[in-house]
């Protein structure tokens, strides 16, 4: 008998609309005398609806958003990256409810508000907000977003390393 191994591979990075993908298919096996066997056969895949994101700007390699010298008003910008084949929306988490906290063990609990935008709109300040925009797929390409955040009022505020951390999360809808 005759027998051979089919494989159906998606190229990396080949974005393409969530869904049961299929095909009927017919192999031949042709000898000098023409076709000696042909068999019938389906093939199917399923997508799922997936995305990439990735950081750039200062928070690239995972360093987070450094302000350096705490001033109020002082603002700085990242971008995040969004690669998907459905539709999504945006949902970002902090930790301190939108606040620097004082770090470091034994300090006194210190607090200095921030605010934040996520492509020019403001971010509420609840602990979880979902953004209200829906994106739609960028099949293949990647969606830039910019992620703005500002400095409130340090005035008194003892020297020291302030921290937060904030999650942002890409719900996919489809």
């Amino acid at each position: 008998g005759v027998s051979a191994d089919l494989v159906a591979v998606i190229p990396p990075r080949q974005s393409v609309p969530p869904g049961l993908y299929e095909g009927d298919f017919e192999v031949e096996v042709v000898s000098g005398e023409g076709v000696d066997q042909a068999a019938s056969f389906s093939l199917a895949a399923k997508v799922a609806s997936q995305a990439d994101i990735r950081l750039s700007g200062k928070s690239a390699g995972g360093r987070g958003v450094d302000f350096g010298t705490l001033e109020t008003g002082r603002e700085e910008t990242t971008f995040v990256s969004v690669r998907s084949n459905s539709a999504y929306a945006v949902e970002l988490e902090s930790r301190n409810g939108w606040f620097l906290e004082l770090a470091g063990p034994g300090k006194t609990v210190e607090k200095i508000a921030y605010a934040a935008w996520f492509n020019g709109f403001p971010v509420p300040r609840q602990a979880v907000a979902r953004l209200s925009e829906r994106y739609e797929p960028s099949f293949g390409e990647d969606r830039l977003n910019q992620l703005r955040f500002r400095i409130g009022d340090v005035a008194g505020k003892p020297a020291g390393l302030y921290e937060d951390t904030v999650r942002l999360t890409v719900i996919l809808l489809e």
